[in-house]
């Protein structure tokens, strides 16, 4: 008796050194190409992240001063005053020319970087804080805390400050000629009563202008980058009306 036996074979066919050594190639390329993609990305998406920190930050800048200058000037009715025979003391601060409660100050000969200002911060009808009513005694000067009501931005050393004076910087008790210099060039100079706005560990402001648009308005143009990344710059501007001149 045959007994018959009937094999499949099957054959099974593997991958070439060769084959295995393209699909590996291919591999390790598109993960470089994922790779780089991916970094690029995030560096793209830092910069725009650092870009806009900067932008907001020159921005608030932009809008402090501004809301500052535009009380540039208010003169605040007070009954006490108005009844006082004396009357109030603006007019021993305000300069002469046009504008009499703003001035606008060149630190440098490339731009007009300081302005210095006054306004009747707490609306008692005198510049400084009077008592019952009472701004002047003869020619000079009667009210506390002058240095309060006086303003003023500069740009010294790329970097944005505001006026702080301190009490003992002033003459309360000043005439005229004295009061009309918190608002006069050498105030710009002054080594102490400002206080920067920024870091200057993280920002660096390389432009503030201060130009005049017609009477009653004030151009401010301010620019800066980042000191750890000066490609990342911005600037910008605004028109400030000042309706109290």
């Amino acid at each position: 008796m045959c007994i018959g036996v009937n094999m499949n074979y099957r054959i099974y066919k593997g991958q070439t050194l060769l084959e295995l050594m393209i699909t590996l190639a291919l591999s390790a390329f598109l993960l470089l190409m994922i790779l780089s993609f991916y970094s690029q990305s995030q560096r793209q998406n830092q910069h725009i992240l650092l870009q806009l920190q900067l932008q907001s930050e020159i921005h608030k800048m932009l809008q402090l001063m501004g809301k500052d200058l535009r009380r540039a000037g208010f003169r605040a009715s007070h009954a006490r005053v108005l009844e006082s025979e004396l009357g109030n003391n603006f007019f021993l601060f305000e300069q002469e020319g046009r504008h009499k409660s703003i001035a606008i100050h060149a630190m440098s000969q490339a731009e007009k970087n300081c302005v210095l200002f006054f306004y009747d911060g707490n609306a008692d009808g005198c510049l400084g804080k009077h008592k019952s009513g009472i701004c002047l005694d003869g020619a000079s000067n009667a009210t506390a805390n002058i240095q309060q009501e006086l303003f003023g931005y500069r740009l010294v050393n790329n970097m944005l400050q505001t006026r702080a004076t301190y009490r003992n910087s002033v003459n309360q008790q000043c005439q005229q000629q004295e009061c009309r210099s918190y608002l006069e060039a050498a105030a710009c100079t002054a080594n102490s009563g400002w206080t920067a706005l920024l870091d200057e560990q993280d920002y660096v402001i390389d432009s503030l202008h201060f130009a005049w648009q017609g009477e009653k308005g004030v151009e401010i143009q301010l620019s800066g980058y980042l000191k750890a990344q000066p490609d990342i710059h911005y600037e910008t501007s605004m028109l400030v009306p000042l309706l109290n001149e």
